[in-house]
């Protein structure tokens, strides 16, 4: 295939001389065009699009060196809330929300390689001049489609549903309730006047949370979908059962999204997605993250649909605490877990995506004319799709809308009197939120043959000897890389103090250059942490852990007495710290386990908040899962706020 291709492109005539000096040149850069990988080649961007892409060496008025990087279009998320389930429920409490985070929130989509977000469910007038202010350069964030309210019934999801809580303006804005074919048809004219690009339609009823939220008759759903079709929308239905997706499909609606959450009784559903050619987006990540057994029956439908050759969308149904962006390339990330390949997860964030939302002749693919939309990451995402989350460049509209590096250039390193970098403050693993696992880091751990059974147990039965999920306490490194809370800095001059807002767990690690204690005395769970400077960087040494196996996630990762863990802190521009760490553990690891996290610092007025929860019963709503699960005879009361 590659060799095709450079012979494809060798003989195509392209030249790079065809501009005297060209805008923007990716060189030596390993090249996922969306369909096929070119091992090395130069992108020339010019005019906001591609002009070229092509072996032989270019220059531009902006340089980007591609060695050891990986080059693919600019990822779309295809299935995105900006404010229902987000913002709050109330007119004011979206408002608010415009003013003090949308802007965040929409960079932080560019941050992770998103340059086109397709938002499936907001108040109609807000979302279309949220998009007016994207073309129009008011706001900075990824190009924007949008279908506004959701089609549902009287009384249906998310008119009735926890989304809205009741709220009349929520419900007016967010959801189109329909009772008849006549106002279906109607109200998806409005729409279509109003510039919508696709019309979304919930096609499920049932009882959720105890409320019980009506479905669309059969008719009005096949008007909404007609009607869509007459105007030139693509209408895509919010299902969770077999006969309701083969109902929509039968319908002529586009694809699917969600999907069954049972197992598939026979093959009518995969031919109905083929023939015609349709779209399956399944949302691991917001359906399922919090949900193992859920994951196994979607991820098995997903495996067999890949199979079948149906066209298969990565979206991330992001919304409220979920952080955007990463949340996309978690979605990815648990597509290649269900059983695709690396090539076939990426395409369905890219080229697919493209197909999905009508755009395939702009973007998705890494071709001369397209929009010069282009993710650039550290790696090779085709090899270990972790490194998907490596960014380094984004380019929107052949610009540079994020530079992992460029802050360096220029930054200046805040001190202390004492002359240590500055550290203090309150940061955040996923940008601008709270909440959101981050699994990737875990990724690179390889286990010791006598270890893995071991691993697996753990994974089976999920948290039931896991003091995290037992709001008790979390370990290292899960505190810093795991848990969805943010934690406060502070610096004295001889400790360094992590306080972490999850059951208010407090590191006080001296730097007054003083050792580790004789293990023989002294020994705990957590270990000793002892820190020292190199330079600008804060480097933490923990060692001491006591006997036993240390629980870091739900996944079954686990660490035992003789690990060894360094991390270290490294303030690489304003707001941005960035965590290494490097873990070692001769009776459980196979090597030495990396990972690397940039976290962002919290608004100013953010503080640590009261996280008390009821012990696996009401936050941690995944273990309710389990088989193991005994609810706690008298759980401690109360929320997190």
């Amino acid at each position: 295939m590659y060799r095709t291709l450079i012979a494809a492109l060798a003989l195509s005539g392209l030249s790079v001389t065809a501009y005297a000096q060209n805008d923007l040149v990716i060189s030596n850069v390993r090249v996922f065009t969306g369909q096929e990988q070119i091992e090395k080649a130069s992108i020339v961007v010019n005019g906001g699009k591609i002009t070229e892409i092509s072996v032989a060496p270019a220059t531009g008025r902006v340089l980007i060196d591609g060695e050891g990087k990986t080059a693919l279009p600019g990822l779309i998320d295809s299935h995105a809330h900006i404010f229902a389930a987000t913002a709050g429920v109330t007119e004011a409490e979206t408002r608010d929300f415009i003013r003090t985070k949308l802007q965040e929130r929409l960079l932080a989509m560019l941050r992770h390689g998103v340059t086109t977000v397709k938002s499936l469910g907001d108040p109609t007038d807000i979302i279309l001049q949220v998009r007016r202010d994207l073309r129009e350069g008011r706001l900075a964030g990824p190009r924007m489609l949008v279908v506004g309210p959701i089609f549902t019934a009287v009384d249906g999801h998310p008119a009735t549903s926890p989304v809205c809580q009741g709220d009349s303006w929520c419900r007016s804005t967010t959801a189109a309730e329909v009772a008849t074919e006549a106002d279906a048809r109607r109200i998806v004219g409005r729409l279509a006047d109003q510039g919508v690009d696709g019309i979304k339609i919930v096609y499920a009823g049932g009882v959720r949370e105890g409320i019980e939220m009506k479905k669309l008759a059969k008719p009005v759903m096949e008007a909404i979908v007609d009607e869509s079709r007459k105007r030139g929308l693509r209408a895509t239905a919010h299902v969770v059962d077999e006969p309701s997706s083969l109902e929509v499909l039968a319908a002529g609606a586009w694809g699917i999204e969600h999907g069954p959450s049972e197992p598939l009784t026979s093959n009518a559903l995969l031919d109905a997605l083929m023939k015609p050619a349709r779209s399956y987006t399944p949302t691991l990540y917001g359906n399922t993250r919090n949900n193992p057994a859920l994951f196994q029956v979607k991820a098995r439908t997903v495996a067999e649909a890949y199979k079948a050759g149906v066209r298969i969308i990565a979206a991330s149904d992001v919304s409220g605490a979920m952080p955007p962006g990463r949340t996309l390339l978690e979605e990815v990330q648990l597509l290649v877990k269900a059983g695709l390949p690396s090539e076939a997860a990426l395409r369905s964030a890219t080229s697919s995506a493209a197909v999905h939302v009508g755009k395939e002749k702009e973007i998705g693919t890494l071709a001369p004319g397209m929009m010069a939309d282009i993710l650039v990451v550290r790696g090779n995402p085709l090899a270990n799709i972790a490194d998907l989350f490596q960014t380094y460049q984004v380019i929107q509209n052949g610009k540079v809308a994020y530079n992992d590096d460029a802050p360096s250039a220029t930054f200046v390193m805040p001190r202390l009197k004492n002359g240590q970098p500055d550290l203090q403050g309150m940061w955040l693993g996923a940008p601008g939120t709270r909440g959101g696992n981050n699994h990737k880091l875990f990724d690179g751990i390889e286990y010791l043959p006598a270890a893995k059974p071991i691993q697996s147990d753990f994974e089976g039965r999920l948290g039931n000897d896991n003091l995290y999920f037992w709001c008790a306490t979390g370990s290292i490194p899960s505190q810093m890389i795991y848990i969805p809370f943010p934690f406060m800095l502070f610096q004295d001059g001889t400790n360094f103090v992590i306080f972490h807002e999850y059951a208010h767990d407090v590191r006080v690690i001296p730097t007054d250059g003083s050792s580790h204690p004789d293990p023989k005395k002294y020994s705990g769970m957590n270990g000793d942490s002892r820190a020292h400077w190199e330079g600008d960087t804060l480097v933490v040494d923990t060692t001491n852990f006591s006997k036993g196996r240390r629980r870091m996630n739900m996944h079954g990762d686990f660490l035992d007495e003789n690990s060894h863990i360094v991390e270290r802190f490294t303030l690489i521009a304003p707001g941005r710290l960035r965590y290494d760490l490097r873990v070692d553990d001769p009776t459980v690891l196979a090597k030495t386990w990396t990972a690397t996290d940039v976290l962002q610092r919290r608004p100013k007025d953010d503080w640590i908040m009261d996280t008390s929860c009821r012990e696996g019963e009401k936050d941690i709503s995944h273990l309710r899962e389990s088989p193991d699960y005994k609810p706690a005879s008298n759980p401690p009361g109360g929320e997190r706020k």
